[in-house]
């Protein structure tokens, strides 16, 4: 009868994890590839809003970020963790190129409306493409997750911890946070 119930229990299990990368690589695909996309979409035209407002359009720097960003609404279907494990792997090294990097660039840029514009735009596609790569695609998922659960984790080991060592300035400090909550006025206490 054990061997029976397990035989159902794996089977069940294995039958959810089909079911549930079938919906993440299926019909999520599509939406959540838009998703990224319009966000880059804003991301870029910010960017080009404040550039145009510092007057410095043709920064280096600014064709530079707009460039990637392109490069990225562009390729976003099949922008995941394999695709670009396979783009380092099979590209030939090359001599290291003569084209200056993004953070040399950024230091030729004089105005510093522009250098905030170029920072904060900077910023934004980093998070966007991290978030894609390993939460948003499916062989990515597979790392970012678990690693984000680990995270978590210890982060929740810490905080219990740090609980333990001042459980009573804790308890004492959330009743009190509890009592002013509780003596806010709700809908149902209006009524």
């Amino acid at each position: 009868m054990n061997a029976v119930q397990d035989l159902i229990d794996a089977g069940t299990f294995f039958f959810l994890c089909a079911v549930i990368i079938g919906v993440y690589v299926g019909p999520l695909r599509n939406a959540r590839i838009a998703k990224w996309r319009q966000e880059l979409f804003a991301v870029r035209n910010t960017l080009w809003d404040e550039m145009r407002k510092a007057g410095t359009l043709d920064a280096p720097a600014h064709r530079k970020l707009r460039d990637l960003i392109n490069y990225s609404i562009r390729y976003t279907p099949v922008m995941n963790i394999l695709y670009l494990g396979a783009v380092f792997a099979f590209t030939p090294t090359r001599r290291p190129s003569k084209e200056p990097k993004f953070a040399d660039l950024l230091k030729q840029v004089r105005n510093p409306q522009a250098n905030a514009a170029l920072d904060e735009a900077m910023r934004k596609f980093a998070v966007l493409f991290i978030n894609q790569l390993f939460f948003a695609t499916f062989p990515g998922a597979l790392i970012g997750w678990p690693a984000l659960a680990v995270v978590r984790v210890l982060r929740t080991a810490r905080w219990v911890n740090r609980c333990k060592n001042d459980a009573s300035g804790w308890v004492r400090n959330s009743a009190e946070r509890f009592g002013e909550l509780a003596a806010k006025p709700t809908l149902a206490n209006a009524a």
